[in-house]
């Protein structure tokens, strides 16, 4: 019986192309944690012409070498995405049983092998290979069926391993996804885009999961349901978009007596059946939220989103980070990378609430560090680059390359009580949330002037709703939560 071999490259810009087989030599070469790794070299007679397809190197008893033909444009460093399935077809966008990345610099070989890949005469590989630059991406969809045997006998090694091409400068206290550690100034995560949540790095598959459930266990989630129908992305960009529960299940869908949310996310029943019962109505408003929680997480480093926030009353974007773990128990913590409110005009006596604010820092058990920003018109009005350079020495928040502020533990440590280093609980891995919400119990304090419900209240929704024609009207394409660029790079610091 003959076995099919899908290999996919992950891309949004796809084209179907012929694969050529070439009879290659043996070389070894240090790949970037020291170790030699047996891999092949091109003959120069057979090249690939510019832009043409890529090249498949069969090796003998197993193993399998893709090479990615360019020049492409300019770029500091480059991503080269590449997916296998065996024996079937991919579906969506659902990954293959071999899914590999690799980080290299300018003119280098654009090549990876898979050294447990064995193929015969009879096989058919499919494959799908993404290639990223700074702002580009490019990719190459078609198939090959293998109608000879290997032509060399070539043994390579077992432990080749995903990784930068490039000679590790030594390895840095950035770690992900368990531990994993990453070289100093890796770039470990680029881009944002429907493409990029596929992007599977050494121990982890980075993926923005998407969160399906009614309200949440969180203060900010009492007025939302989350749904990924909420979320659009294209090859630039994810939008997070805020809606009604009216628009999407008709008049009075607030006081519906069962609501459902199919492939619910949640462990708890009760966030995935809601019921609404006299003033105790259902969440008003269907939101999106994105999450890493099972998919990577990091712990120190530098995290850079570009972003443009949402403008609109009561809407509130999301950009935090999580503990993975939750070492510290409820003194875990949690980080902002930024928030600003979407109100154009919102204060209390004593202080400015509106969308003119920006605000990033930590919250931890004994209370919130948070820094803010004011500058004369709304955060909302363009895209901004937020920034977070953590260390284990300090966290600094930046927007636009300026300083917000800086968080730097004493001789006794951010939370004294805890057992861990001076920057606990901010000493384990953190994963990404990305979204937005409405409202809630805890963003807008009731100090606030025309705020319509009271945090707790056990008819703050009932409350809020009934207000809706004064906020709903100042919501509009600008109320949408873009981004269009992130990145995770490791520290130059061991």
């Amino acid at each position: 019986m003959f076995r099919v071999v899908f290999l996919s490259v992950v891309l949004c810009l796809c084209e179907c192309q012929v694969v050529r087989v070439v009879d290659v030599p043996a070389a070894r070469i240090p790949n970037s944690f020291g170790r030699q790794v047996l891999l092949p070299e091109p003959v120069p007679t057979v090249q690939p012409r510019q832009n043409d397809a890529p090249v498949f190197q069969l090796l003998k008893p197993k193993g399998v070498r893709i090479s990615i033909p360019g020049p492409y444009p300019p770029s500091n460093q480059y991503r080269l995405i590449f997916h296998i399935n065996i024996n079937k077809e991919f579906e969506g966008w659902k990954q293959g049983e071999f899914n590999e990345g690799i980080i290299i610099g300018n003119g280098q070989l654009w090549s990876y092998t898979f050294p447990n890949l064995r193929v015969i005469p009879g096989d058919t590989i499919y494959y799908w290979i993404e290639v990223h630059g700074f702002d580009w991406e490019k990719g190459y969809k078609g198939n090959y069926k293998v109608s000879q045997p290997a032509p060399l006998t070539v043994t390579p090694s077992d432990e080749d391993t995903l990784g930068d091409l490039r000679p590790c400068r030594g390895l840095s206290s950035t770690t992900y996804s368990g531990g994993h550690r990453a070289c100093q100034g890796e770039q470990i995560i680029h881009s944002y885009t429907h493409v990029a949540q596929k992007y599977k790095r050494r121990g982890s598959q980075f993926f923005m999961q998407s969160v399906r459930q009614i309200a949440g266990p969180l203060p900010e989630d009492t007025f939302t349901v989350f749904s990924n129908e909420n979320v659009i992305w294209n090859s630039t960009h994810n939008a997070f978009v805020p809606t009604t529960l009216e628009q999407k299940y008709g008049p009075s869908a607030v006081d519906a007596t069962n609501l459902t949310i199919p492939d619910c996310t949640s462990d708890d029943p009760k966030l995935c059946r809601g019921e609404a019962m006299g003033y105790l109505i259902l969440p008003p408003i269907i939101a999106a939220r994105h999450s890493t929680e099972k998919t990577f997480s990091f712990r120190y480093g530098i995290l850079e989103v570009t972003a443009k926030l949402p403008r609109g009353d009561w809407i509130v974007p999301e950009l935090w980070l999580l503990p993975k773990d939750n070492k510290y128990g409820d003194s875990s913590g949690r980080i902002i990378l930024a928030m600003s409110r979407g109100n154009l005009n919102l204060s209390s006596a004593e202080q400015d609430y509106s969308g003119k604010v920006l605000e990033a820092g930590v919250e931890t058990a004994s209370g919130a560090k948070m820094f803010r920003k004011i500058q004369n018109r709304p955060w909302s009005s363009d895209y901004h680059k937020f920034k977070l350079v953590w260390t284990p020495d300090k966290m600094e928040f930046l927007v636009d390359e300026q300083v917000i502020g800086k968080i730097q533990p004493g001789e006794e440590g951010l939370e004294p009580g805890l057992r861990g280093s001076k920057m606990a609980p901010f000493d384990q891995e953190f994963y990404l949330v990305f979204g937005l919400h409405v409202g809630g119990d805890k963003d807008f304090p009731d100090s606030i002037s025309g705020k319509p419900w009271k945090n707790y209240e056990p008819k703050n929704k009932l409350k809020f709703w009934l207000a809706r024609d004064s906020w709903q009207r100042t919501w509009g394409l600008g109320s949408v939560f873009l981004i269009r660029g992130l990145s995770i790079t490791a520290l130059f610091q061991p």
